[in-house]
């Protein structure tokens, strides 16, 4: 046993399974904190940025996975002046023994509870049921003493070496123990009736039993044959696990025993480690029980089987569970062998390592610079785990002859901290957000907003920048913004300030800042300049300034539409959109229509009234392009002008266009609308409408000349003479009375004797009939059409007989049997309706007569009080009634006229009349 040198040498270094020395986070220092929990906030120091190399180097290094601290708090004589053999580590309290046999035990929190020299050698076995503590030594004894009374302390000598103990997890109640050592025996141990103790031997051989243990009902012990599993409850051997062929001495390395779940046992030894699952049978019922069997002969059997083992590349110094499938390993190297170079060698440091049992491989490790490592073996080292009750996490104590060290899994707080030192600081602001406050996170936001800066990486710390200002209140946000705004000013970076600059005039933040970056993509990028023109409120700039600096970019540049565009957004943004007109008009920009009628701009554009109706159009469009293209173009600005024919008069309008002949067709296009929304202001243009008519629209020119009389006929029949429109000019030369030339037109013109039956018909002008007959005698076509469609308004006879002979008429003998068919369904028409009327009348006058002539039988029993010596009228409701009470005259009501004698027709006439208004 090596012994133990003194404390005070300096604190070292643990050292990742890289070999990188990580100064950062990883030291154990005299205290019970780390020195990641101290660290100072960069910018306090002076020290320059490192180079791009030393961080890349720093983004290797792997990040930590536990933190630890040294243990000042156990008592001094270990270390010191004594060398700890052994420790125990259990929920309630921990118990530390050394070389000389004194044990020191402590609650959870490395409170000294006492301390006791219970051996007179070293103790090299620890158990525990929760109550009592027992030890084992080389004396060969066995202490077992309660926690809770000092005086409560049983010692058994074996008179051998005992190498370890294990006490029945209820050893309050039933006081049995198992131990092993040099004797090669395994011994039961129990308290008899008689109080005395009473041992049986579990297994005896010529092998040292190496280490004892008791888990639930299940008993296993160590030595050089292997490992045994032992069943408490049916007191035999369940198992055996030889030992790897080609290993040292058993004696030579301590097992590891870990219990992590209530049905696997992890088993450590040398360099393998076995995995054992535990599975309770419960015993079959027999259908026949004796009375003499106890129910304790049918505990339920416990069946273990070797679920797993591997074999690692160093010795193992302790165990414990680390997570799901993860074992934390205390690994140990021996020294090399000795040569004549180095004829006392020294041992390398142990490494807590992370192993995954499924993977079969490990997954993490830290190098630990314990004190006195050199000359220490792998049985000097214990590896221990405590979760405290109230929380905070495991906890794991990794021990050694000379030394003691907390390790913890490091939390979001240690994280944190690493990520800040390794100046890491894009992870460290993104974890922190339920870490600190927000004023906390914010430095480090601007730490790395700074770390990004010093590598000229402006685009993403542009993006990170308003990250990091979250949940800042105004003052700060506008404190910030403006400092690190100039920052990129000063570095030529607007392109990148400009995507993330706030456009919040509510910030108040300075308005250069917004001038600086609009000036500058005004002479840059101009399109950029554009958006965001139009993005950012105006309020956050100068905009007189901006106005200046634009207006005259434009006078030199004239022909820069970029520029033009951004200048209309700035006047519009201003309120000053007659301004942004003349621009717009430049660029033929059809926005400019929705401006104009938006602000109502049309009173204030007259002179411009050509340029907005063709702001749509292109170069030589108006002189060339059809009609209907250039109504379709047109559309939009001849109805703002129609619609805002209230706020500039349609004569205002003409004016302006008729001041180029050019234009004549969006006068056409305007009076043409102004027409269809309100007609009653074209009536002074109707002359200009005939001319636009026949110039631009002849199919719509007769409609508009029959539809309208606000135009002088004269002037209308000289521009369809000049014109030769011949059907205008026979409606035309029809109004002012010229039928004679209007017919004249139709036939030798137009050739159209239907058109000219038509006319004919319409003047019902018998002249004009002769006319027409006239003109048709020499015109085959014309003598037909007549037979066909004007024998309504002439005699057919007449037409017949004037028809020279010998001329040819198409189709003349249908014409004919047309004709007198014709008559004869009109005859027989006729007559049909004349013997239906006739017999209709007959009918009726019949009817007539007969009701005359008919009677009422009436009973007049049923009517005893009628006056039946005057006659009897019955009502239409068959009431009867006497002729003297519905012909009574006084002076009121008096039906006779005193003119006329009383036998007289009129006199019967006034009688009946005033019998039907009495009735009525």
């Amino acid at each position: 046993m090596v012994e133990p040198e003194g404390t005070d040498k300096e604190d070292e270094v643990i050292e990742t399974s890289a070999g990188k020395e990580n100064d950062v986070s990883d030291k154990i220092t005299g205290d019970t904190e780390t020195e990641d929990n101290r660290v100072e906030e960069e910018g306090e120091e002076d020290e320059d940025e490192s180079s791009d190399e030393e961080s890349d180097e720093e983004d290797e290094i792997e990040e930590p996975k536990l933190k630890y601290s040294r243990l000042t708090d156990l008592p001094q004589a270990i270390f010191t002046s004594d060398a700890l053999s052994t420790c125990l580590i259990t929920e309630n309290f921990f118990v530390f023994a050394t070389h000389a046999g004194v044990l020191h035990i402590t609650d959870n929190k490395l409170n000294l509870i006492r301390s006791l020299r219970a051996h007179n050698a070293s103790i090299l076995g620890l158990s525990s049921d929760g109550h009592y503590i027992g030890s084992a030594s080389m004396d060969g004894t066995v202490v077992i003493g309660s926690v809770a009374d000092p005086k409560d302390v049983t010692v058994a000598n074996f008179h051998r070496p005992v190498q370890s103990v294990a006490l029945d997890p209820n050893y309050k109640s039933t006081k049995a123990f198992i131990s092993g050592g040099m004797s090669g025996q395994v011994v039961y141990s129990e308290k008899s009736w008689l109080g005395r103790r009473t041992d049986t031997i579990l297994d005896d051989g010529d092998d040292p039993i190496i280490s004892v243990h008791w888990i639930e009902s299940i008993l296993l012990w160590m030595n050089d044959s292997g490992i045994t599993v032992y069943s408490r409850s049916s007191m035999s051997i369940l198992m055996t696990i030889p030992k790897p062929k080609n290993t040292p001495r058993a004696d030579l390395y301590k097992p590891r025993v870990s219990v992590p779940e209530s049905n696997r046992i992890y088993i450590a030894w040398a360099d393998t480690i076995w995995t054992l699952k535990i599975t309770i049978e419960k015993p079959k019922m027999s259908s026949f029980i004796p009375s003499s069997a106890s129910v304790k002969s049918l505990a339920a059997e416990p069946k273990v089987e070797l679920e797993a083992s591997r074999t690692v590349e160093w010795l193992i110094g302790g165990i414990a569970p680390f997570g799901h499938d993860t074992l934390m390993m205390l690994g140990y190297l021996p020294p090399p062998q000795a040569s004549e170079d180095n004829p006392r060698p020294q041992a390398p440091a142990p490494e807590l390592k992370l192993y995954d049992m499924e993977a079969g491989e490990e997954s993490y490790a830290d190098v630990l610079s314990l004190v006195g490592y050199e000359r220490l073996g792998v049985n000097d080292y214990h590896l221990g785990c405590h979760t405290p009750i109230g929380g905070g996490g495991p906890k794991y104590y990794i021990l050694s002859a000379r030394d003691a060290v907390m390790a913890q899994k490091r939390d979001m707080n240690d994280r944190l901290q690493w990520l800040l030192q390794h100046k890491l600081y894009e992870q460290a602001w993104s974890m922190s957000e339920n870490l600190l406050n927000p004023a906390e996170r914010k430095n480090i936001g601007i730490k790395w907003v700074e770390s990004l800066v010093s590598k000229d990486k402006w685009s993403e710390a542009a993006m990170a920048f308003p990250m990091v200002l979250k949940n800042l209140d105004n003052q700060q946000l506008r404190e910030e913004w403006e400092t690190w705004s100039w920052i990129f000013i000063r570095a030529n970076q607007l392109s990148c300030l400009a995507e993330i600059l706030p456009a919040l005039p509510e910030l108040e933040l300075d308005k250069s800042i917004y001038d600086s970056v609009l000036i500058y993509f005004s002479e840059q990028n101009r399109e950029r300049l554009l958006d965001y023109l139009n993005k950012w409120p105006v309020a956050l700039y100068d905009s007189a300034m901006i106005k200046r600096q634009l207006e005259d970019e434009l006078y030199e540049e004239p022909q820069d539409t970029k520029l033009r565009r951004a200048l209309v957004t700035l006047y519009i943004s201003t309120d000053d959109p007659g301004a942004a007109v003349t621009h717009l008009l430049y660029l033929q920009d059809v926005s400019v229509i929705d401006l104009i009628s938006k602000y109502h701009l049309l009173p204030s554009l007259v002179d411009q009234l050509p340029e907005i109706l063709t702001v749509m159009l292109g170069q030589n469009e108006l002189t060339s392009a059809p009609v209907e293209i250039i109504r379709t173009k047109t559309e939009p600005s001849i109805k703002l002008v129609v619609e805002g024919r209230h706020e500039v008069v349609p004569d205002t309008v003409i004016d302006q266009l008729q001041k180029d002949n050019s234009m004549d067709v969006l006068s056409f296009l305007y009076l043409e609308r102004l027409n269809e929304v309100d007609s009653f202001l074209c009536q002074g243009f109707g002359d200009l409408q005939v001319k636009l008519y026949a110039e631009f629209d002849r199919p719509k020119l007769l409609k508009f000349i029959q539809k309208n009389s606000n135009y002088n006929l004269e002037m209308a029949v000289n521009i369809c003479e000049k014109n030769d429109y011949t059907t205008e000019l026979v409606y035309l030369l029809g109004m002012v009375g010229q039928n004679k030339r209007a017919l004249k037109l139709i036939i030798e013109k137009l050739q159209d004797p239907v058109e000219a039956i038509n006319f004919a018909k319409a003047q019902k002008d018998k002249e004009l009939w002769a006319d027409l007959i006239n003109y048709s005698m020499d015109k085959p076509i014309f003598i037909r059409m007549l037979l066909e469609k004007g024998t309504s308004s002439v005699d057919a006879v007449d037409i017949i007989k004037r028809i020279p002979e010998a001329m040819e008429i198409p189709e003349f003998k249908k014409v004919l049997i047309e004709i007198f068919s014709q008559k004869e369904s009109s005859l027989s028409i006729s007559q049909g309706v004349f013997d239906i009327i006739q017999t209709e009348a007959r009918t009726y006058s019949e009817e007539l007569r007969g009701k005359r002539h008919r009677g009422t039988l009436l009973n007049l029993n049923d009517h005893k009080h009628l006056d039946t010596s005057s006659p009897i009228v019955v009502t239409p409701d068959n009431e009867l009634k006497n002729e003297k009470d519905l012909t009574h005259v006084d002076d009121k009501h008096n039906w006779r006229s005193r003119d006329a004698p009383a036998w007289s027709i009129m006199q019967k006439i006034n009688h009946l009349a005033y019998i039907l208004r009495n009735l009525a």
